[in-house]
């Protein structure tokens, strides 16, 4: 009887040495094939604008996403074992058609749209229905009915997927207690802010920036810091406090495609240093990227950027940013609706040595309770309590008559600060404090009107070619002081501020107006890339009060230009002129006579727009300057002649060396509730 089946070949000694290894990977492939039936390798997310089918593999706890053409074999193996790929798309004799793994792919996504907002990288994030859940990196924590704290899957049930990064702080620790968030508040409140309530803003910035994934409103903050002022100190210590929850970039440095592609979706406090751009036109562009990046994040946007394959990336923001720098970069509208501007202090004299340890003292008590992770799990557990005061805040401010936007920002803020040391809802007391310190605050640079904000672009630029000092430096350190050691370099200031068209003018025995040539040749660069750029400047500082249009010289030109009350520019060292008593104005029983309107000169108003020449006369000389009159308390001398730049014609102030940088307050008027001094230490 013969059959079809071929000999079998006997056993040799080498088929039962190896027969226990052919029979332990025959075991796992079938626990493979076992598990391939069970349980899907990968999750399909869907497809998104630019065709990409996105996919979240199980085992490697990663992402990929990939064109319908790159689902190539070595990409089906990185989703799924090849035994689930026999399973599902095996040709019968053992193998795979790679084309029906592909196929059933496609099938398994549907006509699902993927969104980012499915995946989330690091932060605190509303995982549904208001519950808080951080992702940690390496873990994910949520809050259980009782409000506890409990490890939590990084795969919702939503269908939402918290990306594995690098593990972010744990929350092993009790979350942080009442007294131990007085210390951050105690720390801050001893940071030399400007601003009266500067460390309440600055504490509930940390705590929204934190919490920026949560929120459905992100505020941003630029600290504007002199040299020497604790700025640096600041900002470690920031970073100190979050670890590596946090991001921190050069600013100016950076590029913005850079910072997102680094922010991978996480809602994370970023922080900026050296933000100053106006070095390169280069610079400059990062910082304005810097700046639409953390305007679309205020909502939560999506930013979409096309490939050269034809595909495109998408990059949700949902981060807060912090920028540091010597002065702000603020100059559009829709970036002063978005940040709360503060301001560091530098201190002088005998109050250095007091701060500095009031300073150490605070951060080293603080440092020593507080940690990342009990901060984070503090704001986990408050999350929803931020959320319900920042809304009961911004309806007691709007019902108080404040603005949608700045009652939005301020409820925001101030609500996080309430959060560091107290639990639950706020009380009827702090929503009137809330009332009072949004009234007096001048940091919504929101209120800042065209008129400011273009002057404060001119007095805050640097003179690259005076070691980088500010116009403002420039202009006050060219003040006569009457010491004749200091001639020479006051008039050096003063024809450094002249070669950018800017000069104080003297009407009597002091400086009484700035005098801005708006055609001048440097205004060019001064306005480069902002709202002015290759405009001209003259109709938004017409609008300020007693504004008068003149020319007047500067070097060896003269220039048509504006003419500002100084104290609208310096309001700190130049107070406003005093009114006029006159009897005659009162009359009828004291009723004051209705003040008629300032008149000006219609011609002026009309005339042509500035330019970058220097006028001259019918004959084609230049126009002499106008002979200064005599002034008390110069002994009856007359001023210099016409055909000299007048020099010592400013009255007497302090020595240029005892002059200290002037702020610039928005509307002429310094901050509620700070003193205006104008005495001056001089130094040893």
């Amino acid at each position: 009887m013969t059959t079809d089946r071929p000999a079998q070949r006997a056993a040799t000694p080498l088929d039962e040495a190896i027969r226990p290894a052919l029979e332990e990977q025959a075991r796992h492939n079938i626990a493979l094939q076992e598990q391939a039936e069970q349980e899907q390798p990968f999750i399909p997310l869907g497809m998104d604008s630019a065709g990409n089918l996105h996919y979240y593999v199980l085992q490697a706890e990663s992402f990929i996403s990939m064109s319908p053409d790159k689902h190539s074999r070595n990409n089906m193996i990185f989703l799924a074992p090849r035994p689930y790929w026999e399973a599902n798309a095996g040709n019968g004799r053992g193998g795979v058609r790679w084309e029906d793994a592909a196929r059933h792919c496609f099938t398994m996504t549907g006509n699902r749209k993927f969104t980012p907002d499915r995946t989330r990288g690091l932060g605190i994030w509303d995982g549904g229905k208001g519950v808080p859940v951080y992702n940690a990196g390496q873990d994910c924590y949520t809050l259980d009915a009782s409000g506890h704290i409990v490890p939590c899957s990084n795969i919702a049930d939503t269908g939402i997927i918290y990306t594995r990064t690098e593990a972010a702080p744990r929350l092993d620790a009790p979350p942080l207690t009442d007294e131990e968030g007085r210390l951050v508040m105690d720390y801050l409140a001893a940071v030399p802010f400007r601003e009266e309530h500067g460390h309440l803003f600055m504490g509930g910035l940390l705590v929204s920036s934190i919490l920026s994934g949560y929120l459905s409103f992100r505020p941003h903050c630029w600290i504007n810091a002199p040299a020497e002022s604790g700025k640096t100190d600041l900002r470690n210590t920031l970073l100190e406090l979050t670890g590596n929850f946090s991001l921190s970039f050069e600013g100016a440095e950076s590029t913005p495609a850079g910072v997102r592609q680094y922010l991978k979706g996480n809602a994370v406090p970023v922080l900026f240093d050296e933000s100053e751009g106006k070095d390169n036109r280069r610079n400059l562009s990062n910082i304005q990227g810097h700046l639409d990046n953390a305007r679309s994040a205020t909502r939560g946007g999506v930013v979409l950027k096309g490939n050269v394959d034809g595909t495109g990336q998408s990059f949700p923001l949902r981060a807060g940013f912090m920028f540091f720098s010597v002065d702000n970069q603020l100059n559009r509208d829709s970036d002063l609706t978005r940040f709360i501007v503060l301001t560091l202090q530098k201190k002088t004299g005998l109050d250095v040595i007091p701060t500095l340890e009031r300073i150490r003292t605070a951060r080293a008590a603080m440092l020593a309770a507080v940690t990342p992770g009990k901060l984070i799990g503090r704001l986990l557990k408050e999350a929803s309590a931020v959320r319900r005061n920042a809304e009961t805040i911004k309806k007691a401010l709007e019902d108080a008559g404040e603005s949608g936007r700045r009652s939005e920002l301020f409820g925001t803020i101030l609500a996080g600060a309430w959060t560091l040391t107290h639990s639950g809802p706020v009380t009827p007391e702090y929503l009137e404090e809330c009332k009072e310190i949004a009234a007096s605050s001048r940091l919504a640079l929101v209120e800042e009107n065209d008129s400011e904000r273009c002057l404060r672009t001119i007095i805050e630029y640097r003179d690259k070619n005076e070691g980088g000092l500010l116009l403002s430096e420039l202009l006050l350190h060219g003040i006569p002081s009457g010491n004749e050691n200091d001639q020479r370099s006051e008039r050096q200031f003063r024809e450094a501020a002249a070669r950018n068209g800017v000069a104080l003018k003297p009407e009597g025995g002091s400086p009484k107006t700035l005098f801005v040539a708006c055609g001048h040749t440097a205004m060019k660069e001064i306005f480069k890339g902002t709202d002015w750029e290759g405009g001209n400047c003259k109709g938004a500082l017409s609008n300020f009060e007693g504004v008068e249009f003149k020319k007047e010289r500067l070097l060896s030109g003269t220039y048509r230009g504006v003419s500002i009350p100084l104290h609208l520019v310096f309001p700190d060292r130049f107070p406003p002129p005093e009114e006029p008593k006159d009897p005659d104005d009162t009359q009828n029983n004291g009723a004051k006579l209705p003040e008629p309107e300032p008149s000006r000169d219609v011609a002026e108003q009309e005339g042509t727009p500035f330019d970058d020449e220097t006028e001259f006369s019918n004959n084609g000389t230049e126009w002499p300057s106008p002979v200064p009159e005599t002034r008390p308390g110069h002994h009856g001398k007359p001023e210099e002649p016409p055909d000299r730049p007048p020099e010592n014609d400013a009255g007497r102030h302090p020595p240029r060396n005892a002059v200290f940088q002037q702020p610039f307050f928005p509307g002429g008027k310094p901050p509620m509730n700070q003193p205006t001094n104008h005495k001056t230490e001089k130094t040893p």
